[in-house]
């Protein structure tokens, strides 16, 4: 089976260029020399690279946009979790205060919450082809 270079960028083509073992693939090593001496090949290689540069982008701002929507849910989890102490009497948990913090903590798991929620139902993900 024989690799597409017409789909390789310029970047690829001039690395297998560059390692292709001549001697053992001399026609692989001529369809390379063809493609990179050729203006449209070339322009179509550029075009390669951008698409890919695009995809790339959009999945680095998607994750970004996963990791600030979750974050605010594991801080205010942490936050809700610091300083538990109840307080028992008898048999029964008594609970004389909620402290400010536990309604921040609250508001940060509710805000990752639906920031998550409105990203997956926007259908906004490259998991959701």
């Amino acid at each position: 089976m024989q690799p597409d270079y017409a789909r390789y960028t310029e970047e690829q083509l001039l690395d297998v260029q560059r390692h292709i073992d001549r001697e053992r693939y001399p026609e692989r090593a001529e369809e390379i020399d063809s493609l990179l001496s050729t203006p449209e090949t070339l322009a179509e290689a550029r075009a390669n690279q951008q698409k890919l540069d695009r995809e790339r982008k959009a999945i680095q701002r998607q994750n970004r946009k996963i990791v600030l929507s979750i974050l605010p849910i594991i801080i205010g989890a942490l936050i809700g979790m610091a300083d538990i102490s109840p307080s028992f009497a008898g048999n029964a948990l008594v609970i004389y205060h909620v402290p400010v913090h536990y309604f921040a903590a609250l508001a940060l798991v509710f805000i990752g919450t639906l920031s998550l929620q409105r990203f997956i139902a926007k259908g906004d993900s490259y998991l959701n082809p």
